[in-house]
């Protein structure tokens, strides 16, 4: 059996679709199992959520990752997928998944690429900033081994599945991966990069396809990319990456420029709404990134800031 998780706050605009999509995917309906879990919404969606032959839960803790947790801890399934509840899944989707996972033993998780609709928007700004959005992320277009430290072709959790067992060895989601300010997090990276780091084998496999509903509006745009930001410097912190001496100080500053220079390039080839919505996506997610970088720089515990004088320390002993 495939469960099927989707946590959710505040999605009563977005989940009737997503919910009417899963069960109108083609599989058979003794198959797979909907679990819906509720992070606190103050909207319709748990009314809306009830008319549907799914699996209904409330999750005090805030945010994604408890909520996925949640659900993992209450499937049945042996196959584990998770989608978002603006997410839209074409049929076959469920087929796809199962289908793969069955053929190939060996692969312990699956995930796919993040699509804009074709059609059905609700502006041209929600048109241009899907396209925006696939440009940015560089989804791999074959079949790809996830790869530790790698963002191109780590799993997203609005489009990917793993065996259950692969779940339970790795205790599912990390649960501090939460931004308190927005709700974003970046456990479902973490959750693809730990599991390769413990020799589970992922695939990134473009086949394997869902739709998701760009932001329509400026201040849409700034929330979304502003809160992705945040957490990206989250996972830095937690995995300690470590770059050149002069790009470890600055890296969140450097990074913008040289990223807000190369959109400033490919703006000069694409239509003037295009440009201009290119490098406000760009430069809303910098200024999360080095919003977090100087939040984390304030939030740093007394015994990190020890260990980094001690880390300069002996780095200056052996340079003499």
């Amino acid at each position: 059996m495939i469960s099927v998780i989707i946590p959710t706050l505040n999605s009563g605009d977005t989940i009737q679709n997503t919910l009417n999509s899963i069960f109108s995917n083609g599989f058979p309906r003794e198959l797979f199992e909907v679990i819906v879990v509720d992070n606190g919404s103050q909207d319709r969606t748990e009314e809306i959520v009830r008319k549907f032959p799914v699996r209904f839960y409330k999750c005090l803790k805030r945010g994604q990752g408890p909520a996925r947790n949640l659900g993992i801890r209450e499937s049945k399934g042996d196959i584990i997928c998770f989608t978002d509840s603006d997410i839209i899944v074409p049929k076959g989707w469920l087929k796809k998944i199962s289908d793969f996972l069955e053929t190939r033993p060996d692969v312990d998780g699956v995930g796919g690429i993040v699509l804009s609709p074709i059609q059905g928007h609700k502006n041209n700004i929600q048109r241009l900033v899907g396209e925006i959005y696939v440009q940015h992320q560089g989804f791999p277009s074959n079949l790809a081994k996830t790869r530790y430290l790698d963002y191109k072709g780590s799993l997203y959790s609005a489009n990917c599945a793993y065996r259950k067992e692969t779940l339970e060895a790795c205790d599912g989601f990390d649960e501090s991966l939460w931004n308190h300010y927005y709700y974003h997090d970046s456990c479902d990276i973490d959750l693809s990069w730990r599991l390769v780091k413990m020799g589970k084998r992922l695939m990134f496999n473009p086949d394997i396809k869902v739709y998701h509903w760009a932001p329509w509006s400026l201040q849409g745009i700034f929330r979304q990319q502003f809160g992705w930001g945040v957490v990206y410097t989250m996972i830095k912190k937690k995995y300690g990456w470590q770059a050149r001496v002069f790009r470890d100080k600055v890296w969140p500053y450097y990074d913008f420029l040289s990223c807000l220079l190369r959109s400033l390039a490919l703006a000069s080839f694409s239509s003037l709404q295009k440009g201009f919505l290119r490098i406000f996506y760009v430069t809303s997610f910098y200024l999360g990134r080095i919003f977090g970088y100087e939040r984390w720089k304030n939030e740093r515990t007394v015994e990190e800031l020890q260990q980094e004088k001690q880390t300069r320390f002996s780095q200056t002993k052996r340079g003499k």
